[in-house]
């Protein structure tokens, strides 16, 4: 019996352990403040590094990045955005 009496005691005290951990803050630090893209189209990177795991996309099908998404990183990350040539005579946004 006081086994069981310790074992739901420790249980408990692991719960409530757990229940109070701290969230982890998200940081995103980037290198890339902005890019300048020619209407006839280029790719540039961008350059961050973050303590989360991340995703990049885009609504627009002219643009891509790659790669796409990555894992949290003391180091800092590359993705390459490629955006298609304009070939409209409005522009885009």
């Amino acid at each position: 019996m006081k086994q069981l009496k310790n074992l739901i005691i420790s249980s408990l005290l692991i719960a409530v352990a757990i229940g109070c951990t701290k969230p982890v803050l998200a940081n995103l630090t980037m290198l890339t403040s902005f890019l300048n893209i020619v209407a006839s189209g280029d790719s540039q990177d961008i350059s961050f590094k973050t303590n989360q795991n991340w995703s990049i996309s885009s609504d627009a099908a002219w643009v891509t990045a790659s790669p796409s998404s990555g894992a949290a990183s003391d180091s800092y990350q590359f993705v390459t955005v490629t955006v298609a040539p304009n070939t409209e005579a409005a522009a885009r946004t």
